[in-house]
């Protein structure tokens, strides 16, 4: 950074020192304007100028001079690559930097390299740019990667950034054309380097300006579908995003870029090209972008993950309610399986009941056996009056009988009142 800045001094240095000739040489014109005879060198004849002009015009001279001077000490001796060519494209001086830069000498190039018909410079333009040079205008060239031994002026290869500027000549010479070049080979391979690593990411990576997406990789378009980057550049972020999270989307940006403390990892709908809904985990962090306040997303689609969850989450459900239902099954077994049901053999004699074994037993037992039932023993009203006549004179003596087994709490023994 602050070789490049030094270098824009530099540039700025020989551009005020060129601008200065353009201004004294247009003084010469303005006195050429005014209907004075010019000599051979474009000056005006002393004959017909009077003594101001003819001394303006001699500080303009010795001013031009020294001004062209400075302009070429200082390319000489700039860091950046200086070529010097004619308003015909051809080289006419170049600096050591610039021998040093393309590992070439100036007897390889001055009067035989031609900027105007060299293919790579015609190919990126250089016709228009030259031409706008010529006529005045301190011109910037797209970034090149340039070949020098293709080109026969040296033999390197590097990425430079080029400066196109007039420098005028005295003394009716012709203009020249300054190609001040600075290598951004390094600059250009961190890039290449940069737009590797973002673009084969497998995250989609976006960033988000007022709503508007500024900037996006390859996977943030493949993500829902898009192929071009013309579906995207531009655009609004809410085109892209499910109706149910375009306010929360559009919130959270805002409150974000405002400095507010907001969520910077959810996940949220967002529409494919197909039309289906997809889901993309978002994780955001505010950044400055071109000078101003913007989101920088990191995206992932969890479309699958989520599919997977709902399966889950029905299948866990599905479960519940086969838990559910078994148990309520279960429970009605529970209270069923004591329950006598069926026809059970009963001796019409003895009143013994014979089990699924074939065995024979009391009733008593088998009660107890099949049930929850517990079996007491007492006396019907037809048994007591029948075992115990003198006991049992009449109903009213049973009924007094039972309120005292039921008083006592304990059932009678067997055979017993």
């Amino acid at each position: 950074m602050d070789s490049g800045r030094e270098n824009g001094k530099i540039m700025v240095a020989v551009m005020k020192e060129t601008s200065y000739l353009d201004s004294l040489w247009h003084h010469q014109e303005e006195l050429a304007a005014r209907g004075l005879p010019m000599d051979e060198v474009n000056r005006p004849t002393c004959e017909r100028m009077g003594e101001r002009d003819r001394a303006l015009d001699l500080a303009a001279t010795e001013s031009i001079r020294q001004a062209r001077q400075r302009a070429h000490s200082l390319i000489e001796q700039s860091p950046l690559a200086f070529l010097l060519v004619s308003d015909e494209g051809l080289a006419e001086q170049v600096n050591r930097q610039w021998e040093e830069l393309w590992g070439g000498s100036g007897g390889q190039v001055v009067g035989r390299f031609n900027i105007l018909a060299e293919k790579q410079f015609r190919e990126m333009g250089v016709d228009h740019s030259f031409r706008r040079a010529m006529a005045g205008e301190n011109v910037l060239f797209p970034d090149m990667e340039f070949d020098a031994a293709a080109a026969g002026c040296g033999s390197q290869r590097r990425w430079v950034r080029t400066h196109l500027f007039r420098i005028e000549a005295p003394e009716g010479g012709r203009a020249q054309v300054a190609v001040a070049q600075m290598d951004i080979t390094t600059c250009m391979q961190c890039e290449e380097r940069y737009h590797v690593l973002v673009n084969n990411a497998n995250e989609a990576i976006m960033v988000v300006q007022d709503g508007l997406l500024k900037f996006f990789n390859y996977k943030a378009l493949s993500i829902a579908g898009y192929t071009r980057k013309e579906d995207y550049a531009g655009k609004s972020i809410l085109e892209f995003v499910h109706p149910d999270h375009r306010g929360l989307i559009m919130d959270r940006h805002r409150r974000r870029c405002q400095g507010e403390e907001v969520p910077n990892f959810y996940e949220v709908k967002v529409l494919h090209k197909d039309g289906r809904t997809i889901w993309l985990q978002l994780n955001a962090i505010r950044i400055e972008w071109e000078g101003k306040p913007a989101s920088l997303a990191f995206l992932y689609d969890v479309s699958e993950h989520k599919k997977a969850e709902e399966e889950l989450a029905s299948y866990r459900n599905h479960l519940e309610e086969m838990v559910r239902h078994r148990t309520a099954e279960l429970e009605k077994a529970l209270r069923e399986v004591r329950t006598l049901k069926g026809l059970i053999p009963v001796c019409s004699c003895c009143k013994s009941i014979r089990d699924d074994r074939g065995y024979w037993g009391a009733m008593e037992e088998y009660i107890r056996t099949h049930s929850d039932a517990q079996v007491t023993h007492g006396l019907c009203p037809i048994c007591a009056e029948r075992l115990y006549p003198q006991l049992f004179r009449s109903p009213a003596d049973y009924d007094q009988y039972v309120r005292a087994c039921v008083r006592d709490g304990e059932p009678p023994e067997e055979n017993e009142p």
